[in-house]
């Protein structure tokens, strides 16, 4: 029961703890408030796989709220416009003695660009998330009405994709936003109306 698995198991478990107690040390003050809401929309959405814009456009809302603390309304004043490029689907692993992937990595990438009274900001983002290969569930596959173990994962990878993609973003927006000052600047007084 004491083998490389083990080894590798017990080691990652030491690293996501020491990643967990670190994460909640990080940060000193709260992160800037945008100080109006803000929409987030898809402008370009080049990826093959369907779900892709709806579960990081949802992904990324639900980071901007729960890490940031802004508000999020379709009708937002301030836009974070995201691009989706074409989805990098690559083999990671595969099975031995054959030449069969037997897990995969789905990335989304694209760009994203804040527009916002307090400023503009543009940057780019990715997010991976990871499939197992062709290990169908015997007699679910392909039967109307269920869902074969192929396609959870690849819904479960490309999900994962979009939540490492908008944590990608609201790291980001909090570390681009930690320079703007502590109110946003003032709108400039209108011009004197002309003497008749």
């Amino acid at each position: 029961a004491h083998g490389p698995r083990t080894a590798w198991r017990r080691s990652g478990v030491l690293l996501m703890l020491a990643a967990l107690t670190l994460a909640g040390c990080y940060r000193v003050a709260r992160p800037a408030d945008l100080e109006e809401p803000v929409r987030v929309v898809i402008t370009s959405n080049d990826a093959r796989l369907v779900r892709a814009q709806a579960y990081l456009q949802q992904a990324v809302a639900e980071a901007l709220v729960e890490k940031l603390g802004w508000r999020v309304s379709p009708t937002g004043s301030a836009r974070l416009a995201l691009t989706l490029q074409m989805e990098r689907i690559d083999a990671v692993g595969t099975t031995p003695n054959r030449d069969i992937p037997s897990r995969w990595s789905i990335t989304l990438r694209g760009q994203a660009l804040l527009t916002a009274r307090r400023g503009n900001l543009y940057s780019g983002y990715q997010g991976t998330g990871y499939a197992n290969g062709l290990t169908g569930v015997p007699g679910i596959a392909g039967k109307p009405g269920t869902v074969s173990q192929e396609s959870y994962d690849e819904t479960a990878a490309l999900h994962d994709a979009a939540q490492n993609a908008a944590l990608t973003i609201s790291a980001w927006l909090e570390g681009a936003t930690a320079a703007w000052p502590a109110t946003p600047p003032a709108a400039p007084a209108p011009a004197p109306a002309p003497a008749p």
